[in-house]
């Protein structure tokens, strides 16, 4: 039986689902400075964008380096959840936590890496902590680009070409999505999935796939 995607000299789909240490040794982000001033007890690292932006990516990759345990927060609220221990704590989807939740939650005496959809200013003032905010907006090629490499050389199967996305091809899939990798990072799991031999991705390429995604 001939192996999936070995004619493209891939292991599998880059683009497809990756598991959350995957998702961490991938992920374009500086960790050293970011676990550096989390370190430091009675902070807040504070990740704030809309879905499908890499907030979830950034604290993976944070949580990895520093050891901390990761914690989603589910949106159902009587689904039952614990706090991990540690110094550092790292909360995905700290929006969905009730206002009571979030009084227990955040106390001096530990750090915190935070992904949430709301800024929770009012929240860290009240437990006396210093907070440290970043908002996840806008995308450049030069990111886009990275990320993609990243992805793709992640699935390589051996030495050899693979499928590379031109400048071209990133610039029109960023005018398509906007800051959305999600949507983005969708369309290219559509392409690679019909891809049959390594391929130069352009703008013109990418726009004929999306007209008729028949190679």
């Amino acid at each position: 039986m001939k192996l999936a995607f070995v004619d493209l000299n891939l292991r599998r789909n880059p683009f497809g689902e990756l598991s959350p240490s995957e998702r961490a040794e991938i992920a374009v982000v500086d960790t050293g400075p970011l676990v550096e001033w989390v370190s430091q007890p009675n902070r807040v690292l504070e990740y704030v964008a809309e879905c499908g932006r890499g907030k979830s990516s950034h604290l993976w990759a944070i949580a990895a380096a520093c050891g901390a345990e990761y914690l989603r927060i589910p949106e159902e609220r009587d689904e039952p959840w614990e706090l991990p221990a540690g110094e550092i704590l790292v909360i995905d989807e700290a929006q969905f936590l009730s206002w009571w939740q979030r009084r227990k939650v955040f106390r001096r005496g530990r750090s915190y890496v935070v992904g949430t959809h709301e800024a929770l200013t009012k929240v860290y003032r009240r437990a006396r902590l210093e907070v440290r905010q970043e908002v996840i907006q806008g995308l450049s090629v030069e990111k886009l680009g990275a990320i993609v490499e990243r992805r793709i050389e992640a699935s390589r199967r051996g030495e050899g070409p693979v499928p590379v996305v031109e400048v071209s091809g990133l610039e029109w899939l960023i005018e398509r999505r906007g800051d959305d990798v999600r949507g983005i990072e969708g369309d290219l799991y559509e392409v690679f999935q019909r891809l049959e031999a390594p391929k130069s991705l352009s703008r013109r390429w990418l726009e004929n796939f999306f007209q008729s995604p028949v190679l």
